[in-house]
């Protein structure tokens, strides 16, 4: 069956193994680019005359080269992207903001792209993109995409904080081709002018401020004039957090991402309104360039976001198939497109936005047809709203497994989230455009505009109330990579047997279904039988200790009153089902049974801490953690096997034969017993 799959979608041969090598050269960092790059170019002559012979894709060895081709390909492509850039140092610098810089609780940020460095009085061209925040200040707010800007502070290499359970923003960085970020005080920069090369990204985020513009020119504000914003440009910086998490509850968090959808629709809208086209070649060639150009068209007017780009290369390639006069296998349009994306940023494969919008395509392609015959409805609105659940059951059933890994949450209400929103999108897409086209008619957009407004506002009202039903969101749930394959196997399964009705496929998902519930089964007897110590890297001392499902955070009084549980101790919680965390101050004592606190002296499940603070007694016998919370920790009265943890360095003379470990230098400390 799957070499029949293979025949039916070729590029499916050669996707396949690129992801492949793109998979290894990711996880094996140490590999070189040269050497890849080598054997894929020896492997080039033989590939690319067995690719001109016929049939060949019938012919195993054939199928081997290209196979191995496309994998060392894709390994060193990967590798060549992820190749080390040389810091470049300079006395000043010179930037052009890529977007308009996003306003911060204490400051502005924005991509730049270094253009210059002045080093020793010559201006050296280089490109390198960089995070520049801001000071908050007036200057800053005025900044817009496409200003020049000129500073002195050298950039310095992004790191994370070693905490465990946190977002790697170093690699994430990374993959957008961000190495060095730098904070820029008031007075530390000046504005020189405005960038006058041509830069597509720069010119789509400038028209797009210019129609978010014309959006407050006709009166609206506030969340209606955020959320019409991101549905229709994909403007999502002004959304407050409070209307994101009602998106998030209710899982339609997807249609504020313009992608996928919104492209359709707009494809959709051109198939009904240029239809009339496609009768002859003129007319079909007419129609092919018309569609093309009003995709990219929408795509600039959105930023051009990558989900927006990949939404407007698989549509196009769609339109090209369809209008060849050929048979098309939809599948095979989606793999060349899948391919061409990959192979130009192969970052994109780890992209949750690029596996999501594929793989909510591919359940839509898929299970909605099967899905939609389970029932037979003749009414015309009847069939309207069954169309509207199957489509969303569809592509919740395929991106399901990777939502649930990525996010470890499950929205419950989805369905009647989606039954209100997505043709509510359909209304909105349409009167942006319109009240776009409309503007030079100060009366009739500014009719358009407030009923828009209204219309925005019910919708977002009736989120809210649906989001506030009980359990409307599952949070916190354990989707561990075992999981994430045991439920992608079983669906995998699932669609054999549909296409087989073979019960040993049936048996195979109820053998992944005893195996995924009872892996859950052993992570929480494993969880309940862990004991940890945390000592996280943050500028203030904050200690985590966690007993089961039982936890404690301990923390001075000032900590934990302005930020408890904050943001590190509540990605521990949330990723591993902790119980809410009790708070215990350095400056009181503290007795639970599991938790013993007496002064400086702390005794958890059996491991001693003491927490020397400036002016304290010295650490008691068989002490097995000294928390330094003065940086001031004299080194002679380390207990002998004491693990020592400062936030600061310590004074020089300390004994070399002491155990430190330097929070704000080497990350998070963990102790697992």
């Amino acid at each position: 069956m799957l070499e029949e799959y293979l025949r039916k979608i070729p590029f499916l041969r050669i996707f396949l193994p690129f992801a492949a090598g793109v998979v290894l050269a990711s996880v094996s960092p140490g590999l070189a680019a040269v050497p890849f790059l080598i054997a894929a170019a020896i492997l080039l002559l033989p590939a690319g005359w067995l690719i001109a012979r016929p049939g060949y894709y019938r012919n195993q060895v054939s199928g081997l080269v290209l196979t191995l081709f496309w994998f060392v390909a894709g390994a060193g492509c990967l590798l060549y992207h992820n190749r080390a850039q040389p810091a470049v140092l300079g006395d000043s610098y010179v930037a052009v903001l890529l977007e308009t810089p996003q306003e911060k609780p204490k400051s502005y940020r924005a991509e730049v792209l270094m253009t210059h460095v002045e080093q020793d009085g010559l201006l050296k061209t280089v490109s390198e993109k960089v995070l520049v925040y801001f000071e908050k200040n007036d200057s800053a707010a005025l900044l817009l995409a496409g200003d020049r800007i000129v500073f002195k502070r050298m950039p310095q290499q992004v790191q994370n904080g070693g905490n465990p359970g946190e977002f790697d923003y170093r690699k994430f960085l990374s993959r957008k081709g961000i190495g060095r970020q730098v904070y820029l005080p008031e007075g530390s920069w000046e504005r020189s002018g405005s960038d006058h090369s041509f830069r597509p990204t720069v010119v789509a985020e400038k028209i797009r401020d210019r129609l978010i513009g014309i959006y407050e020119e006709n009166g609206l504000s506030g969340d209606e004039l955020a959320i019409l914003s991101a549905l229709t440009l994909g403007y999502k910086k002004s959304l407050d957090p409070e209307v994101t998490q009602v998106f998030v509850s209710t899982g339609t968090m997807h249609v504020l991402a313009v992608s996928g959808m919104h492209v359709a629709i707009i494809y959709v809208a051109l198939n009904f309104l240029l239809g009339f086209l496609r009768r002859g070649r003129i007319g079909r060639l007419t129609f092919l360039i018309l569609t093309i150009a009003a995709l990219w068209g929408y795509a600039f007017l959105t930023g051009l976001s990558p989900s927006v780009q990949r939404a407007a290369l698989m549509f196009s390639m769609l339109s090209v198939g369809e209008n060849m006069s050929r048979p098309m296998n939809i599948y095979n349009t989606m793999a060349a497109s899948a391919c061409l994306i990959v192979m130009v940023n192969p970052f994109l494969l780890f992209d949750a936005g690029f596996q999501l919008s594929y793989l909510a395509v591919l359940g839509i392609i898929y299970f909605q047809p099967k899905i939609a015959s389970l029932l037979e409805v003749k009414a015309k609105f009847g069939r309207y709203f069954w169309d509207l659940v199957n489509v969303s059951i569809a592509a919740q059933l395929a991106t399901f497994p990777i939502t649930s890994f990525y996010f470890r949450q499950f929205p419950v209400y989805f369905l009647l989230s989606n039954l209100i929103l997505i043709p509510a999108s359909f209304a909105f897409i349409f009167s942006g455009v319109a009240l776009l086209l409309l503007s030079p008619f100060r009366l009739l957009a500014g009719f358009l505009a407030t009923g828009t407004g209204y219309v925005v506002g019910w919708v977002y009202k009736s989120l809210q109330f649906i989001g506030s039903w009980p359990g409307a969101l599952l949070h916190n749930m354990t989707f561990t990579p075992v999981h994430l394959v045991i439920t992608v196997l079983g669906i995998l399964l699932l669609v054999l047997f549909v296409e087989s009705r073979k019960s040993y496929y049936f048996l195979g998902i109820m053998g992944l279904s005893v195996l995924f519930f009872a892996t859950s089964a052993g992570i929480k007897i494993s969880q309940n039988r862990r004991n940890e110590i945390i000592v996280y890297n943050q500028s203030e001392p904050v200690i985590h200790l966690i007993a089961g499902r039982r936890n404690y955070v301990l923390a001075s009084a000032r900590t934990l009153q302005e930020q408890f549980p904050g943001r590190e101790v509540a990605a521990v919680v949330s990723r591993r089902r902790l119980q809410k965390p009790q708070p215990v101050s350095f400056e009181e004592d503290f007795n639970d049974g599991y938790l013993l606190k007496s002064g400086s002296g702390v005794v958890f499940r059996g491991k001693r801490l003491w927490l020397f603070s400036a002016g304290g007694r010295e650490p008691l016998e068989h002490t097995d953690l000294v928390v330094d919370l003065t940086g001031k920790f004299p080194a002679e009265q380390a207990p002998g096997k004491s693990v020592v943890l400062s936030w600061k360095a310590f004074r020089s003379g300390h004994s070399d034969s002491l155990n430190i470990h330097y929070i704000r230098q080497q990350g998070a400390f963990v102790l697992l017993f």
